[in-house]
């Protein structure tokens, strides 16, 4: 039964009652609103008038006439407006400038000639769903974060390094900038544990890229070992082929054959994690929000520098505000990015061992606590030489004399002489750019080529000795592709049987012929020399 109908027949049971008890309306009325006549549950009092009016409509309609009549009076509700109104207060309410209803009214009447009630737009306004209202008026990220349908995540049925959070943060503070020693604001790259909301990894620079998100990545996997879900932002930065990999086409020899595609891994692809991208505008998919909302007010604040996240946040005189800046950049009295990069690290180690989070899961705990308490089984840390074989620059190359090129810098091998001319992998690890670590492209490793491995050592002899030294072990290795020397044939070898195959009655003997020839005269015939 619906409410209306409740209503409906509880007024039909006031009526009947009214009709036995031999009372005046006006009696009735008394000793209901003073409890003595038998209350109905969702009428408490009514007048005189009201008890008049359900009569005339009992007797004109019975028991349905007796529902409630939610009609406002006439020019007074959202009811009254013509669609063309409506059209014209959603026209300026949504406005991305969010006007307020008032002067949205005076347009409309400036404009369009229409002067609406103010109280009869504002019960129209009141009257629309408030996620239509937070979807047009706010955008789509208030949408998503106010509004949009969200699933609770169990965090009880996960456990440390499940999942990880990683994005980029500005921080509400000034330090100088290592080049320009200018003031400016820094970036932090962070990554966090889902379950326990323990600082992970992190990276403050003057910009965010994905060299900041391979730091702290690695600081992660050096400490923590290798997370199976990674949630990210869906920034380019996080979609570079650095870390996602990328599909490269090679050239085939034979112009014949069409050319091969490869598909080359990225530093995710190597780490064996699952990646999700987290929604455009969707703040709830990525955890680690909630913690730059923590750093904002108990790491940035600290600083004098403090900025503030937008205008109400900073400091009451704004103009004294930036005097005192431009004075402690005058000073020198603001730090060096090195400076908050080395406050952060303590930061954030005291913010794991002492902030108790009454969040989903943590049922008071601090991050330390809740990532001893539920991690199941001790994590494997990988070892450096896998770490640079993962956290490292992807390059294909093609070898020549001088070795592998990358950023103009040559990277040689003795090995390099059984692979001139052909394209190969190279892999550059991120903190050691001496060395890279060389594949063919169906993904075996073959060898490590150094920097400036026949770099000019200005000495002359000495040049020619290192050329010399690695030119013979070079040729051992190109001995190694020679097979066991067999006799050669030619021609000449074929004499005997060319000899059997002629015949003796086949051969002109050239020698028997006689030939006359004309004697040549002398020289100097006249007698010149005669006697001589």
């Amino acid at each position: 039964m619906t409410r209306a109908e409740t209503l409906a027949y509880q007024r039909q049971n006031i009526l009947l009652e009214m009709a036995g008890s031999g009372l005046s309306p006006t009696q009735y009325v008394r000793e209901y609103n003073t409890g003595k006549a038998t209350l109905q549950k969702d009428i408490k009092r009514f007048s005189v008038p009201t008890l008049y009016r359900w009569k005339k409509w009992y007797e004109s309609g019975g028991l349905r006439s007796l529902e409630p009549r939610y009609h406002g009076v006439k020019g007074a509700g959202s009811r009254t407006l013509q669609k063309e109104d409506k059209e014209l207060i959603q026209a300026y309410y949504f406005d991305e400038n969010r006007p307020p209803l008032a002067q949205i009214l005076r347009l409309i009447k400036r404009y369009h000639k229409k002067d609406i009630n103010y109280s009869t737009a504002r019960r129209y306004i009141n009257s629309l769903p408030k996620a239509v209202k937070i979807l047009r008026r706010e955008g789509e990220k208030a949408y998503n974060d106010k509004a949009a349908p969200s699933i609770r995540r169990d965090f009880d049925a996960l456990h440390p390094m499940q999942i990880v959070s990683a994005d980029h943060h500005i921080l509400d503070l000034l330090c100088r900038h290592p080049q320009k020693g200018t003031p400016f604001r820094p970036w932090l790259t962070m990554i966090i544990d889902y379950r326990s909301r323990k600082p992970l990894g992190w990276q403050i620079a003057i910009t965010p890229n994905r060299y900041t998100i391979l730091a702290a990545l690695e600081q992660c996997i050096e400490n923590y070992g290798a997370p199976k879900e990674i949630h990210i932002d869906n920034g380019k930065d996080f979609k570079s082929k650095l870390l996602n990999g990328q599909k490269v086409k090679i050239k085939n020899a034979d112009p014949l054959i069409e050319e091969e595609t490869i598909e080359l891994q990225g530093v995710f692809g190597r780490l064996g994690a699952r990646v999700h991208f987290a929604q455009a505008y969707r703040a709830q998919a990525k955890p680690v929000e909630r913690f730059f909302r923590v750093v904002s007010e108990t790491f940035s604040k600290e600083f004098p520098s403090y900025t503030g996240s937008n205008t109400s946040d900073r400091p009451a005189d704004i103009a004294l505000y930036y005097r005192r800046i431009k004075g402690q950049k005058k000073r020198g009295d603001l730090l060096e990015l090195d400076d908050v990069s080395a406050l952060f690290n303590l930061w954030a180690k005291r913010y794991a061992a002492e902030h108790r989070h009454r969040g989903d899961g943590m049922n008071g705990r601090t991050p330390d606590q809740v990532f001893k308490e539920e991690t199941a089984y001790p994590r494997p840390i990988m070892p450096t030489e896998l770490r640079e074989l993962v956290f490292a620059e992807q390059f294909k190359r093609t070898v020549t004399k001088y070795g592998i090129s990358i950023d103009n810098v040559d990277y040689y091998a003795e090995e390099i002489i059984g692979h001139i001319g052909k394209k190969l992998i190279a892999r550059r690890p991120f903190r050691n750019r001496e060395t890279i670590i060389v594949f063919d492209l169906d993904g075996r490793q073959l060898f490590i080529a150094y920097n400036n491995y026949l770099s000019d050592t200005k000495d002359a002899k000495e040049n020619s000795r290192l050329r010399a030294e690695v030119n013979k072990k070079q040729k051992e290795i190109l001995s190694q592709y020679l097979e066991k020397p067999t006799a050669r044939k030619s021609l000449v070898d074929e004499l005997p049987e060319a000899r059997r195959a002629v015949g003796l009655n086949d051969v002109v003997d050239i020698a028997s012929y006689a030939f006359k020839q004309k004697k040549k005269k002398p020289r100097n015939s006249n007698g010149f020399f005669k006697g001589v």
